[in-house]
């Protein structure tokens, strides 16, 4: 019985030089699975309640964390605190969030939604769990939860990435980079 290059390790098959396979690749799987659906709700959100994903997003977390700050923003979802910062005025002046400044440090903000927010947030999760639920339809109820526990140890996982150090390049690209620095 002979190897196909899929039964080989990623590992092997990066030694020997190998294009990368997208159909076992998990990093392409998940970007065009986040890609395709982000893209489809964004033309509906922004079509239906003029709003963007980005807002939407903040929304989200805002309803299950009220009065939180840019940072934790970034540290719960991944979102840039500059892009927090440029949706908070636009969900202000629509009324649909609020900001104080924090009893410890006033030159912080910290903000929630207001219940306007809270209206328009529960109408739009409506409709994102139903979309969810289109999307899921295919997965018995045992599937969807290996599913969302693959996803949260695969979150667990990427701190690894974030920790990545020089020793985690090979030994050619390690080269190259300091012969650009040496240049510099």
């Amino acid at each position: 019985m002979t190897r196909s290059k899929a039964d080989e390790s990623p590992e092997k098959r990066a030694s020997m030089g190998s294009p990368i396979d997208l159909d076992r690749y998990v990093p392409s799987f998940i970007t065009s699975i986040a890609n395709k659906w982000s893209r489809s709700s964004s033309e509906l959100y922004r079509r239906e309640y003029d709003l963007g994903m980005v807002e939407w997003r903040l929304m989200v977390l805002l309803a299950i964390e009220p009065w939180i700050q840019a940072s934790r923003v970034d540290a719960v979802v991944g979102m840039d605190k500059a892009a927090v910062s440029r949706s908070v005025p636009i969900l202000e002046a629509r009324g649909l969030l609020q900001t104080r400044p924090n009893e410890v440090d006033s030159r912080r903000r910290e903000m929630a939604l207001t219940p306007a927010g809270r209206k328009l947030h529960h109408e739009i999760a409506s409709l994102a769990l139903a979309r969810e639920e289109k999307v899921l339809a295919k997965l018995n109820a045992e599937e969807r939860g290996a599913l969302l526990s693959y996803l949260r140890r695969m979150l667990e996982g990427l701190s690894s990435l974030e920790e990545e150090s020089v020793v985690d390049v090979p030994p050619a690209r390690k080269a190259s980079r300091a012969a650009r620095h040496a240049k510099k």
